[in-house]
């Protein structure tokens, strides 16, 4: 499903309009039309009903809600915001017909106005919220915000059309103030405002309905980003053979762990080793071997030398990079510490080596000190920074990086010739070539420490299995963040650990499997 921002759709509805002739004011009939079918399916005819209405094409949207209803028999009462002399085009069509149908429109045309209108708000059970939708791209304005305030105060339920109002449907912040939904309708495709945090936190249920555009408008138009489902990401499944040995699945190596971290090497190690690969090494100072292997046994320790207790001295990078030459990915970072010898071993990677890299944590970190390091790198290279770490890699603050993760996450991709998993509420994987995939599933409870250990793990070992970074990432990240729903599923948000990530990462790729087979 693709993703788009308030220009796209605008792009998307001209094309429907000038290519294939399908006048705009149908578009709107049918937008209304299916917010009015929801609602006729969910309540009864005898439920009170407020459809409040912008002066906009949501407005018109909300004309058409109100029309259908009234003429099906729904007790339907109609709020215009501002002055309706200013309504024009499709809206103000809709709205002419509304007015013939029932005179009875209220309008609030001034902040004054708002006390009188309460009562409206109060005696209704279902509101409709037909103000902005993706129109908004200025703060709200007074009358406006205390006729959302009135709504959110309201007991009733709320259903926004296409938006909650107040959100701006490009870059998801909220304006000022905005409608808190209980249902959002979005129409054809979820907007950017709908997906990404603040704005998410508005919609309440997310559903997305069809208003008669033809498909083949998408593929006249270039839309570089797309959500994550199980269409995009099954494609990309690997296939197990019958006829294999450990050989046919690959072979990584991950150096991870340091003293007082060597839980990030055995979240990594385990992940990985339950995506399905072949063989796994772990490059570990001698000093943890203990610990992690009784934690993973399957995997095996090359135990290096230290210099300070729990860091591994520079002679161990020779070591390291004779070890590697018959592996698929190596990955670097997790719980290392920022020990000189981790940075040296990070540039080695990058230079001297022609493995696929996956770069986590304290690899980012020694990374971030010097990205000249990155010209000139023609290997498949994975970056997994949360906005921390990708503000320390960009110079950016992280403010700036919160208010256009998407644009930041790809402008780097490209600029450094990378894959960019950008980790978040919403992680966001950006390739090399400008493309955009945002993951919606996974839950507050992976908000904990070990989480991003445990990403790190399985995209390496789909890399190990053949795939590219970026269809490792793309998969990968899904691949979490369903774990980590079904992990939720079963013991809640509260308690849940990086650990019970990995216990699901099988039966997830069982699922995803039957139903790539299905």
């Amino acid at each position: 499903m693709f993703l788009l921002t308030v220009d796209e759709m605008k792009a998307l509805k001209r094309c429907a309009i000038d290519s294939y002739h399908i006048p705009g004011i149908i578009l709107m009939e049918h937008a209304g039309y299916a917010v009015a079918e929801t609602i006729m399916k969910n309540y009864k005819k005898t439920t009170p009903i407020l459809v409040v209405c912008g002066r906009g094409n949501n407005g018109g949207d909300g004309f058409v809600v109100s029309r259908k209803l009234l003429l099906e028999g729904y007790s339907v009462k109609v709020i215009v915001i501002g002055n309706v002399s200013s309504i024009k085009g499709d809206a103000l069509t809709n709205y002419k017909i509304l007015k013939k149908i029932n005179k009875a429109i209220f309008s609030l045309e001034r902040y004054e106005d708002t006390g009188n209108a309460l009562t409206l708000f109060s005696s209704t059970d279902v509101i409709v919220d037909a103000i902005f939708g993706t129109g908004l791209n200025s703060s709200v304005r007074t009358l406006e915000a205390s006729v959302i305030d009135l709504i959110n105060n309201s007991k009733a339920k709320v259903i926004s059309i296409d938006m909650p109002s107040g959100i701006n449907g490009s870059t998801a912040k909220v304006m000022k103030s905005a409608v808190k939904a209980d249902l959002t309708i979005a129409f054809d495709a979820f907007k950017c405002g709908n997906v990404l945090y603040p704005g998410a936190e508005y919609n309440g249920e997310l559903k997305v309905a069809n208003i008669g555009i033809p498909k083949t408008c998408y593929e006249q138009i270039y839309f570089p980003k797309r959500i994550l489902t199980e269409k995009v990401i099954l494609s990309r499944l690997p296939i197990r053979k019958k006829n294999s040995h450990k050989g046919t699945f690959g072979k990584a190596s991950i150096i991870a762990g340091s003293s007082g971290m060597e839980g990030a090497a055995i979240l990594s190690c385990s992940a990985a080793m339950r995506t399905g690969l072949g063989l796994l090494k772990l490059f570990v100072p001698k000093s943890m071997n203990h610990i992690v292997k009784t934690s993973v046994p399957e995997m095996i320790t090359v135990l290096l030398e230290e210099s300070v207790v729990g860091s591994y001295d520079l002679s161990s990078i020779d070591i390291i990079l004779d070890h590697i030459k018959n592996d698929s990915v190596v990955a670097i970072g997790p719980g290392c510490g920022q020990h000189k010898e981790i940075g040296k071993t990070v540039r080695r990677l990058l230079t001297e080596s022609e493995l696929p890299l996956v770069i986590d944590a304290d690899g980012l970190n020694m990374l971030s000190l010097n990205m000249s390091w990155l010209i000139g790198c023609s290997k498949d290279i994975v970056l997994t920074p949360h906005v921390a770490e990708m503000s320390r890699l960009t110079k950016l603050s992280i403010a700036e990086i919160l208010d256009d993760p998407i644009k930041i996450a790809r402008k780097y991709a490209v600029q450094w010739e990378v894959t960019v998993v950008l980790k978040s509420a919403r992680t966001i994987v950006a390739t090399k070539d400008g493309n955009i995939y945002i993951n919606i599933n996974g839950n507050s409870g992976m908000a904990t420490a070990g989480t991003g250990d445990v990403l790190t793990g399985i995209i390496t070992g789909l890399m190990a299995q053949g795939l590219s970074g970026e269809d490792a990432s793309v998969l990968g990240v899904f691949v979490h963040g369903y774990s980590g729903d079904k992990a939720a599923e079963m013991i809640g948000e509260y308690g849940l650990l990086a650990g019970d990530i990995i216990k699901q990462i099988p039966y997830t790729l069982k699922a995803l499997s039957h139903r790539q087979k299905g």
